[in-house]
């Protein structure tokens, strides 16, 4: 088995634990997307940044951490292009680090729309990029040049409109510091329903457990 063979092998498995249920149902068409899979570092910024520059109508993002120059400039020129940018980052990253409050200073003297993450989780550590309310990307890294150029992580793009509906709800109710509960069945959303999906697929595993 190649290299890359195996470092595909290895985003299934991983995948696994992150979004089966997602990729189960998800419609995966590769001719609305720069790539399916993100395998990182070998891949770097490249599939996130050809996918911002697609975006007609809206890129909304959530990210531990956001601090690629390259991704934040792709964002200030959609924002200028017209283009619905909302970003949500995580207000207490580890270490008490200052990553995500430059960020932000910079995002809204681009006009663009910026909300700190959901305060009644001690951590918001999703990473997903949602592009015109069609497509979405989920990334194990968040967006920073660090993890996108030299950590090892992976990322899947989906086009299935339920999975894209519930996300973009999750995205909505926590930009308004809402409340919500999961109604899409395909996935996985922590803390609501992680551990007890997590359990169950592992209690149906027939063969393997990667």
């Amino acid at each position: 088995m190649g290299e890359t063979q195996k470092m595909i092998a290895r985003l299934l498995a991983l995948l696994l634990i992150l979004a089966l249920p997602c990729i189960c149902h998800a419609g995966i068409v590769p001719s609305s997307y720069p790539a399916d899979i993100i395998v990182l570092p070998n891949d770097g910024q490249k599939p996130i940044l050809e996918l911002i520059q697609t975006a007609a109508e809206s890129v909304w993002i959530c990210s531990y951490e956001l601090s690629d120059k390259k991704i934040i400039s792709s964002l200030c020129t959609a924002r200028q292009c017209g283009v619905d940018v909302r970003i949500m980052l995580e207000g207490k990253p580890y270490g008490s680090s200052t990553v995500n409050t430059e960020s932000a200073k910079k995002l809204i003297e681009a006009g663009i729309a910026f909300s700190w993450s959901n305060p009644q989780f001690t951590i918001t550590n999703a990473n997903y990029i949602i592009i015109d309310h069609r497509k979405l990307i989920l990334l194990t890294l968040d967006l920073t040049e660090e993890s996108l150029t030299q950590y090892c992580g992976y990322g899947i793009f989906i086009g299935d409109p339920k999975v894209v509906r519930e996300t973009e709800a999750v995205f909505i109710a926590d930009w308004q510091k809402n409340e919500y509960a999961p109604t899409c069945p395909c996935m996985i959303i922590s803390p609501d329903n992680s551990r007890q999906r997590l359990l169950e697929l592992i209690a149906n595993a027939k063969k393997k457990i990667w």
